[in-house]
């Protein structure tokens, strides 16, 4: 395919293939993408459809580099032989004017055996195209070249061999000119345009190319208790495969001996290596940076999450966006057109010349206007931009699975957020930690750093009061009391004894404990290297929390009303456990032999970069909805903290795509979904562009069109600024296109002739053509420095297996 106008006529062709319910056809990748009935059609009935349309597919042995490779070296060499040959012809035809001898008979027949070759093998396959296409009823840039150097090519040889049929007026009059500079130069020009382009095409797909390079070729193979190098191919589920330091990991597995750090910066942006023990998944083409492991292959070939991003990567590449319907919309009439204005400017030139130069000059200014319109830049101008746009966005970690849901991101004004797993971790983390003395009197111990949560100001202002009839430590009342204090904005300060001695007994208690808030409190204990105690007599009470021996002493963890049904006194709890549930967390009280010891907040904590990036949302210009299943309470002081104003909460799974729609008619807005869990499914199908989390479940990635393959938010700013970066790119190249055959058209008809003098050699046209493709395809190529607003999480989280959809081929 060389225009938009093969790419349509193929397309058509696999359309009217039976069973065939959708066919896209990409003329920068040479890819079509089609849905079709497999029990009414298969792939040998779609080979034959384009092989029917003129066209043919590559083999299943043919990979795109070899394909690639193999196009680029044939180029080359017709471009070798037009350039040696066309030069001498140039000159010659150049001096004639000058040079006598240039201008005899000999010279005449030296051209003509110079442009033959030309023609016939350097221009052969313009001609073989064009042939195939009046076979089908049809024209397409081919045939504008064709026309335009046959006809030149014609004339000339017809002036040079039998001179008298093209003389007017007397038969001993000059010999007619003859133009095989025009046509050999056009050729050699085009030829150069091709080149020139297709080794710019080449590099829009340097995305996935990269991402294959990324993949072991061997994996050493326990078989038989042997261990032996074998091609990745040749690798099972089940296999186990022994990794040494330095080297990548060739397919995705479980850790089943050793340890090692891996660097898995290709899938996440983690810039750390991440710790790998028994147990941990590992994933293919991540490096082994310490340690040697053995691993039990999971998934390999296709299924690898390596293997489906590149899947993912080529679908937005192959498929269509709506914009370029416009291009192929003009492209199936622009050809015809052209024909007809070649012919009127001959008509019109033969009409209006002198009659011993009107043969010259309609002929002439006709092949300028066949040459110059060849629709290249047009064709090229959407499709290129959408390889390199959706290339971009997977170095960048933004997965878009179609050059559809490139485009619509752009257009996006309003982003709807889920809370859980989205906005926020996902996951409970202690937060407070609240000591208060036995007697009323005096904390347990002095807090010399701030812990970090949000209180409403009447809380804050009963805290800081003499009057309260409970206890805390002063600097938590003066934290309590500031209003600077923010949910989820620092992390948990442990400078007190008191409160290191709380949470000590109440992580030991809850060792025994399944309860996610249990573990919480756990792992908080343990990432402050706070040493447990064993427990005995532990009790799980469900609904209430938990007893428990700890060091001989008596522990109860749980409710209020654990507390009160063991008869210990809670009101100087009660206040400081209403306020902590206003600011959206679940305290857990603690008391120990009998008395109560203080309180453990936790909460769902933020994710560190939810702030700055709605905060960037809202510079683009984009108004941000959370919305969430969560009560009310819990979501207005999540929505607080991080700045969004407006809160959908209490939203049941089946009710969020209606919100979603609700959005949609209730401004006209183009709605993106953030989300991660199946019940955002429904949504995330519902919104103009789903963007699922990368770290979310499975059934979520498969509905959205987008996947942030780092669990990061700063990927939803990314994926927007992109598509807006990408678009505008496209909308450039339509213009440069269309603008420059608007302009290029009359001016080679001659339309400012009679004003300005000028007319346009057909070699200049041929130049300017080839120019504004390649021009085309190198600002496409511009959009590699794309840079998003926010560099890489440090915290980013690992990529599951199931970032592409089971059902992508």
């Amino acid at each position: 395919m060389t225009c938009a106008a093969c790419a349509a006529r193929v397309e058509r062709g696999l359309r009217r293939a039976p069973g065939v319910q959708e066919a896209a056809v990409n003329l920068a990748t040479a890819r079509a993408t089609v849905e079709f009935d497999p029990a009414a059609t298969d792939l040998a009935h779609l080979t034959q459809a384009v092989e029917a349309a003129g066209y043919g597919t590559a083999g299943a042995d043919q990979t795109d580099e070899e394909l690639r490779r193999r196009e680029y070296a044939a180029l080359r060499a017709r471009f070798v032989v037009a350039l040696a040959l066309s030069v001498p012809v140039l000159f010659i035809g150049m001096l004639a004017g000058s040079v006598p001898a240039l201008a005899s008979t000999p010279a005449r027949w030296l051209q003509l055996v110079l442009a033959t070759p030309v023609l016939f093998y350097s221009g052969g396959p313009f001609f073989r195209a064009a042939w195939r296409a009046l076979g089908h009823a049809a024209a397409d840039m081919n045939t504008l070249i064709a026309l335009g150097t046959g006809v030149a090519y014609l004339y000339s040889a017809i002036a040079t061999v039998a001179p008298r049929l093209l003389m007017t007026g007397a038969a001993a009059g000059p010999a007619p000119a003859v133009y095989f500079e025009a046509a050999t130069v056009i050729i050699a020009l085009v030829l150069l345009g091709r080149l020139l382009e297709a080794r710019a095409t080449g590099q829009t797909g340097a995305a996935i190319r990269k991402l294959l390079g990324m993949q072991a070729k061997v994996a050493h193979v326990l078989r038989g208790g042997v261990e032996a190098d074998v091609a990745i191919a040749e690798v099972r589920p089940g296999d186990v495969v022994v990794v040494r330091p330095g080297e990548r990991i060739p397919v995705d597995g479980r850790v089943v001996e050793g340890h090692a750090d891996v660097d898995e910066s290709m899938l996440t942006g983690e810039s750390l290596p991440v710790a790998k023990t028994p147990g941990s998944d590992v994933f293919a083409a991540t490096i082994n940076r310490t340690g040697f492991i053995r691993l039990e292959a999971t998934k390999v070939g296709a299924d690898t999450v390596l293997q489906q991003i590149v899947q993912l990567v080529q679908q937005a590449q192959g498929s269509k966006a709506p914009i370029a319907r416009l291009a192929d919309v003009v492209s199936g009439i622009f050809t015809p057109v052209v024909l007809g204005i070649a012919i009127a400017t001959f008509v019109v030139w033969f009409v209006m010349s002198p009659a011993e130069s009107r043969l010259a000059f309609a002929i002439v200014n006709a092949v300028a206007v066949l040459v110059i319109a060849c629709p290249c830049a047009l064709g090229l101008a959407t499709p290129t931009a959408i390889m390199v746009g959706t290339g971009k966005g997977a170095t960048l970690g933004v997965l878009f699975k179609s050059g559809a849901a490139l485009e619509y991101a752009h257009r996006i004004r309003t982003v709807v957020l889920d809370k859980t797993g989205t906005v926020t971790l996902g996951r409970p983390q202690v937060t407070d930690v609240l000591p208060v003395s036995s007697r009323g009197e005096e904390p347990i111990g002095r807090d010399e750093e701030a812990v970090s949560h949000v209180i409403p100001s009447a809380a804050r202002n009963l805290l800081s009061s003499p009057s309260s009839s409970f206890v805390i430590p002063s600097a938590a009342r003066n934290l309590l009391s500031s209003p600077s204090s923010s949910f989820g904005a620092a992390p948990l300060s442990m400078t007190t004894a008191g409160q290191r001695e709380l949470l000590r007994l109440a992580a030991s208690a809850e060792q025994g404990s399944e309860h996610s808030l249990g573990s919480a409190i756990v792992v908080a204990a343990r990432d402050r290297s706070i040493e447990l105690s064993s427990v005995d007599a532990f009790r799980a009470l469900p609904g209430n929390g938990l007893s428990a021996t700890v060091d001989g002493q008596e522990l109860l963890v749980g409710n209020l009303e654990l507390l009160e049904s063991r008869g210990i006194p809670v009101d100087s709890l009660r206040t400081l456990v209403d306020q902590l549930a206003m600011a959206g967390k679940t305290p857990v009280v603690v008391a120990v032999g009998g008395m109560p010891a203080g309180v453990i907040a936790l909460a769902d904590a933020i994710k560190p970069e939810a702030r700055e990036v709605i905060s960037r949302l809202r510079a683009l210009g984009i108004e941000v909805v959370m919305m969430t299943g969560d009560n009310s309470r819990t979501a207005a002081a999540v929505a607080r903290a991080v700045g969004v104003d407006r809160v959908l909460a209490g939203v049941m799974p089946e009710a969020k795509a209606a919100e979603v729609e609700r959005l949609q008619s209730e401004r006209g807005h183009r709605v993106a979904m953030v989300g991660d869990g199946i019940n955002d499914a429904p949504a995330l199908a519902r919104a103009d562009v789903g963007i699922a989390i990368g770290t979310g479940t499975d059934i979520a990635i498969e509905a959205a069109d987008v996947t942030l393959l780092r669990g990061d938010l700063r990927g939803v700013v990314t994926a927007i600024e992109l598509s807006r970066a990408t678009i505008r790119t496209v909308r450039q190249n339509l213009f440069w296109a269309f603008g420059y055959n608007v302009i290029a058209i009359p001016l080679a008809a001659g339309v400012f002739y009679p004003f300005t003098g000028w007319l346009l050699s057909p070699m200049i046209a041929s130049a300017a053509m080839s120019l504004s493709s390649v021009s085309v395809v190198t600002n496409s190529l511009l959009l590699r420095r794309f840079r998003a607003s926010f560099a890489p999480s440090v915290a980013s989280a690992v990529v599951p297996a199931g970032v592409a959809p089971a059902g992508v081929h």
